[in-house]
């Protein structure tokens, strides 16, 4: 820095003599417009219209276009690093013993710090410079990740995002408004409030189309899932190869383990038709309407089905041992699902296997209002009032 220091001095003196009277010296509290007419004086900058000198450490605390130069505001002495015979442009000032970027440093070191220098990379980051090379910060994790291409360069369990980045099991695994999805954490969309039709009655936050699910949680049926074709299925085991399917004697179908994916996966001549995954009754088809059927049936999913005995109902306990009391208010019989007591299958007509509810002083101590349902979830013993028009079986 002294030779620095002396060069800088030899050059404003020469200056001074080419300058002689055709352009003079610019001295302290000259008035000024931009740097270059104090630049002729020692050391001074325009600050506030005057030219001034100015100590200081950092070029972030000099005047506009000005630099912080052996301790005072001054012209700055580069714009980039090119500029400069040795060291790096920092600040408007060639220095040496600095950084710009990692590959200047030793392997196991990185380019950190104000003003940055090779040093030993710390916990945890807060930009690239931060990281060895082939790594990048994170800065949601603060963690330096693998840099890559592809997700043959990460280890196992991981994929490529421009980082490596782990696989993930679930939503509360990604960051800020991110979702997994097929393992992997992607950013969701905003999407404009539409109406979607009741099969699909819910938007995919990636694309906002319409989709019978989003998660999980969406399907309300025991032993449903969410599949990658965003629709529930019947979904006993997750798996992402025929071969774990195989094991289990199912099949791989948009990541679920199923008995069946299309009707001639059932056994031949059992009546039996793919629905959802599995195999289940197939129905025949014996009616169109009510009408179509004996007394005290109804028309059921194509099927004459008993209805069950009809007497008004407000809970549970209202109706026959073989009955369950409907969103209706009617005692219609139980559908075909198995119930923890105190709970009791309700199949609404055109429902195949029925949701698990009942109205008990588990709900309140006066049961559900008039107009409501108490629905308890499968295998718990107490439930929660709905309105009337949620029949427990969506």
């Amino acid at each position: 820095m002294k030779n620095s220091s002396r060069l800088r001095g030899l050059a404003l003196a020469i200056a001074l003599l080419v300058a002689c009277e055709d352009e003079p010296v610019a001295q302290l509290s000259d008035g000024c417009e931009t740097i270059a007419q104090c630049a002729t004086g020692d050391r001074l900058a325009c600050l506030n219209g005057i030219c001034s000198r100015i100590a200081c450490e950092r070029t972030s605390t000099c005047p506009p276009d000005a630099a912080c130069v052996d301790g005072f505001c001054d012209a700055p002495q580069c714009a980039q690093t090119s500029d400069c015979n040795t060291g790096i442009c920092y600040e408007g000032e060639c220095r040496l013993g600095l950084c710009e970027d990692v590959s200047q440093c030793e392997t196991g070191q990185a380019c950190r710090g104000e003003p940055p220098r090779c040093q030993e990379p710390p916990n945890r980051c807060l930009d690239d410079r931060d990281c060895t090379v082939g790594r990048g910060c994170v800065l949601a994790l603060g963690l330096c990740e693998l840099e890559c291409r592809a997700d043959d360069e990460c280890g196992q369990g991981s994929y490529c995002d421009e980082l490596c980045r782990p696989e993930c099991d679930r939503d509360d695994q990604c960051l800020g408004s991110q979702i997994c999805r097929d393992r992997r954490c992607q950013d969701t969309v905003e999407c404009s409030p539409i109406s979607c039709a009741i099969e699909r009655p819910f938007q995919d936050p990636l694309t906002c189309e319409c989709v019978g699910c989003v998660n999980d949680f969406d399907c309300l049926e025991e032993g449903f899932a969410c599949s990658d074709a965003r629709v529930c299925m019947w979904c006993p085991l997750r798996a992402e190869s025929d071969a774990a399917c195989a094991a289990q004697g199912l099949t791989l179908q948009n990541g679920c383990c199923v008995e069946c994916i299309n009707d001639q996966d059932c056994a031949f001549g059992s009546n039996l038709e793919c629905t959802s995954g599995r195999c289940v009754l197939a129905n025949p088809s014996e009616c169109a309407a009510d009408e179509d059927c004996a007394d005290n049936e109804v028309c059921d999913n194509a099927r004459c089905r008993r209805a069950g005995s009809l007497s008004a109902c407000g809970s549970q306990s209202d109706c026959g041992e073989t009955e369950a009391c409907h969103a209706d208010g009617l005692c219609r019989l139980e559908g075909d699902c198995e119930c923890e007591s105190p709970s009791k299958c309700v199949a609404e007509p055109g429902d195949v296997r029925g949701t698990c509810a009942g109205c008990t002083e588990a709900c309140t101590q006066d049961g559900c209002g008039a107009g409501e349902l108490c629905v308890i979830p499968p295998g718990e013993s107490e439930g929660f009032c709905a309105v009337a028009e949620f029949s427990g079986c969506e």
